[in-house]
């Protein structure tokens, strides 16, 4: 049985509320927009949606007065909650992991300052920390305005890559968790359960036949030593600033993984970009260019980018297939990955 589609607006109290993001779920987390209000909200099994105010989310106790002082700018019920502060932006967590957030992050900086700016820890509680703004617009913002110079695009490009570079020389990610090519596949195949659940069966080749062809070729890339891994690594996580550089943010689910992994994940949200008419190709070709590089100045096979890029692709559609956005992308981008993986069976 096929799980609901979230719907692409949603009435409530007279206004119409935008539905941007939907996580798996019974029932469904998701996050609505109105302008530029952020609600979090659940998808009902029979199809109806309920948002939550702030106040309304048990699992982030520390929401609520967040929201009275700033603006709620993402929440994802019960999981986590960002606030624009005045000067600052605050995480609700869940209850009592406030301190277990704020040490990976403390630990995940002192590798990333090198070369990055990076967020300071400005207060913490067992509930929610609160982290200083670094200046900048995202890679993400900055290659979808047409007036942003190609000079200034691989300008922050090559910033980004000097400053990774550095970062990864110089720490081997002792301390941090252990994240590799099993725990990846493991992912792999429960978003191909869940993206199966939504659009049915796919003919002779299912998801799971491609999740399990994308976990064969992550087992047999060219493996490098783990290393710090940021996880999470996109153009949303990445500021450009001309007088101040590059910045990154969203540390505290870093880890120690084959370097390709960051890569190829950065490398399959540019794929992204353009797939979704945000970015011109030839920015995304900037981009890539640059990420290619850096794999060669740390001696990261390109095969084993490559590997890890087209799971990133693969994951990306996945979990883009429950958002209303890129829903029409990610089924586009899913048929394709079929269709390739046929072809070189």
């Amino acid at each position: 049985m096929s799980t609901r589609y979230a719907p692409e607006s949603v009435l409530v109290e007279g206004e119409v509320w935008r539905i941007a993001r939907v996580w798996p779920g019974a029932p469904a987390p998701l996050e609505a927009h109105q302008g530029a209000r952020v609600s979090g909200g659940h998808l009902l099994p029979d199809g109806t949606v309920r948002l939550l105010s702030p106040h309304d989310d048990a699992k982030l106790p520390a929401l609520g007065a967040l929201a009275q002082r700033g603006r709620v700018i993402s929440h994802r019920p019960g999981k986590r909650a960002v606030v624009r502060l005045e000067y600052a932006f605050a995480k609700a967590v869940r209850s009592g992991r406030g301190g277990s957030v704020a040490d990976a992050h403390r630990r995940a900086a002192a590798v990333l300052s090198r070369g990055f700016s990076v967020p300071e820890i400005a207060s913490e509680s067992g509930d929610a920390i609160e982290l200083t703004a670094i200046p900048g617009r995202t890679l993400h913002d900055l290659g979808a305005d047409p007036a942003t110079s190609a000079h200034e695009w691989r300008t922050a490009w090559r910033a980004w890559r000097a400053a990774w570079v550095e970062a990864l020389q110089a720490g081997e990610g002792e301390g941090f968790p252990l994240h590799d090519a099993g725990d990846e596949a493991r992912i792999l195949r429960e978003w191909a359960d869940r993206a199966t659940e939504t659009i049915g069966a796919t003919g002779r080749w299912s998801l799971r036949d491609i999740a399990d062809r994308l976990v064969r070729g992550l087992e047999r890339a060219p493996a490098s030593p783990a290393r710090f891994a940021h996880r999470d690594l996109h153009d949303k996580q990445l500021l450009w600033h001309d007088e101040r550089g590059i910045g990154i943010i969203d540390l505290d689910t870093c880890a120690r993984a084959d370097p390709a992994l960051d890569l190829g994940n950065l490398l399959a949200h540019a794929e992204l970009a353009v797939a979704q008419g945000r970015w011109a190709p030839e920015r995304a070709d900037i981009a890539a260019d640059e990420i290619l590089r850096a794999a060669s100045d740390l001696g990261i096979d390109a095969a084993a980018v490559g590997a890890w890029r087209r799971a990133a692709r693969f994951r990306v559609a996945c979990v883009h297939l429950l958002r209303p956005p890129g829903r029409r992308v990610a089924h586009r981008e899913l048929f394709r990955m079929m269709v390739e993986e046929s072809r070189d069976a």
